[in-house]
């Protein structure tokens, strides 16, 4: 099925924002290796979430093969400080700060346009994860291309 040409799909979206990216965020991906999925977690006013999110995400399996971007609105020092912490033994994120807040939509086209996987995911700050969950989503999607 193609999409009308007023829709865009998140190839598009991809391309067509890759390019304006404003000097106002940081983490640029310093990634070496091949991203097979790109994981999008929009915050916003999240402190009493993220340790909970930290300890799901350091149990994921396959954090060779992924990156996860944590897309942040308008970032309290409460905040900042809990994932300044946590980065250092989590190469595999990009910590994007977005100076004031923007929808939630506008803040996952900019997680798209940012990604460098193969397949796109959400995470959201408050939900849990398994250990295998991404993986298989992958692999299930690698099994059905069409």
């Amino acid at each position: 099925m193609v999409a009308p040409d007023h829709v865009k799909t998140p190839v598009d979206l991809r391309n067509s924002y890759r390019n304006k990216i404003t000097s106002g965020i940081d983490g640029r991906s310093k990634m070496k290796h091949h991203v097979k999925i790109s994981v999008l977690t929009s915050l916003y006013r999240c402190e009493q979430f993220l340790e909970g999110y930290f300890k799901y995400l350091s149990e994921i399996n396959g954090t060779d093969k992924m990156e996860v971007l944590l897309l942040h609105n308008d970032p309290q020092e409460c905040e900042m400080e809990i994932i300044k912490h946590r980065l250092p033994a989590m190469p595999f994120i990009r910590h994007i700060t977005i100076p004031g807040r923007e929808s939630l939509y506008r803040t996952w086209n900019r997680g798209i346009s940012m990604s460098e996987g193969e397949y796109i995911t959400v995470w959201n700050v408050d939900d849990v994860r398994f250990p295998n969950s991404i993986l298989q989503q992958a692999e299930a999607l690698d099994r059905n291309p069409e």
